[in-house]
């Protein structure tokens, strides 16, 4: 069985650590959001940091069969930001809230052929940020995204996520198992 394993790296969870505390400005693309989604890169705003968010799309060979799979990678914003904002791609819902939790989104893939182990893909899909009011989500659309999906909601326990699973056809040879997890940045970091 083949496993492929696509996580933020340290360094972009050190980045993200930082929000932590931070005051929420807002969030933006360069290209004007439609329906919740951003285009690659996304932003993140705040009182004391800038960041990115990008996707790399990757194409696996597996047992001849070719896939392709996109992962998550944080950086400080750059120029591109400027661009989002004179442009008007900069959303500010909710400014003024601290950020008191950041969680990173982790989704899991398991295939099965015939009923043997096929391939197992676990990739970091975005981030949730947990806010004083409010909760706002920023995650891959399924592991093909090269864009982002919005999700925001007055909880945790209310924020609805884009399900990956739609992507999936289950069939009488192929079947697909799929797990979420929401992963403290400390818990990440402690290794």
């Amino acid at each position: 069985m083949t496993t492929i394993t696509r996580h933020i790296d340290s360094g972009g969870l050190e980045d993200l650590r930082g929000l932590e505390g931070a005051i929420w400005e807002g969030y933006g693309s360069t290209w004007p959001t439609a329906n919740g989604f951003l285009e690659s890169p996304a932003f993140l705003v705040t009182n004391s940091c800038k960041l990115s968010i990008g996707t790399v799309t990757e194409y696996f060979d597996i047992d001849g069969d070719v896939f392709s799979f996109s992962s998550v990678q944080i950086s400080e914003a750059g120029s591109e930001l400027d661009r989002a904002r004179n442009e008007g791609n900069v959303y500010y819902q909710n400014k003024g809230e601290q950020i008191n939790q950041v969680l990173i989104v982790r989704e899991t893939l398991r295939a099965t052929y015939e009923g043997n182990p096929f391939f197992e893909v676990d990739f970091d899909f975005g981030i949730v940020l947990v806010r004083s009011k409010s909760v706002i989500a920023i995650a891959k659309r399924g592991f093909h995204g090269d864009d982002f999906v919005v999700s925001s909601a007055p909880s945790i326990g209310e924020l609805e996520l884009f399900d990956s699973s739609k992507e999936w056809s289950q069939s009488l040879m192929m079947d697909y198992e799929f797990g979420r997890e929401l992963i403290k940045i400390d818990d990440l970091l402690k290794g």
